[in-house]
């Protein structure tokens, strides 16, 4: 996904891909990002969470989570913040980018990829999280704190 005249990042904020299609989804779960299904249980996990968000930032590659058509968006806050109080915000603010706040979900147990010194700040900063819904009308706390994206196809013209 590129960000043609840097619109998105100039915003300060997270993509929210409107997609009542769900193809959007289907690209992203296929290309080099972790995706989250926020109906998926285990998906939903504080570690796999964490995880998820560790190596998407380690590896400088989207997160993806995808809420399908529910409303998830307060059930993701709520799972994310069990990992760390005041987490969700800290990503939804960027200060995530920060070494002292991404080193500090790494835990000793974790893999030798995870250890502070296999993060390289040059690919955190290409870390971005994409949050996907397929309800054409996203709560409107929601779209105020993302930067929303209308995923709008062209009709079918029946015509070979």
């Amino acid at each position: 996904m590129r960000d043609v005249g840097n619109r998105i990042k100039s915003s300060g904020k997270w993509p929210l891909l409107i997609d009542p299609s769900g193809q959007a989804a289907v690209f992203l779960r296929y290309r080099d990002t972790n995706y989250i299904c926020a109906l998926n249980p285990e998906n939903m996990k504080p570690e796999t969470l964490r995880l998820g968000l560790l190596g998407a930032l380690r590896y400088g590659k989207p997160l993806v989570i995808d809420m399908l058509e529910v409303d998830m968006y307060e059930t993701v806050c709520d799972m994310v913040n069990q990992i760390r109080d005041g987490l969700i915000d800290q990503i939804m603010n960027k200060e995530i980018l920060e070494e002292s706040n991404y080193i500090s979900l790494v835990k000793t147990t974790d893999p030798s990829e995870y250890q502070k010194s296999n993060f390289h700040h040059h690919r955190v900063e290409s870390f971005v999280l994409i949050i996907v819904t397929k309800n054409k009308f996203p709560p409107e706390n929601l779209t105020d704190i993302t930067y929303p994206i209308r995923i709008v196809l062209p009709e079918p013209t029946g015509v070979l």
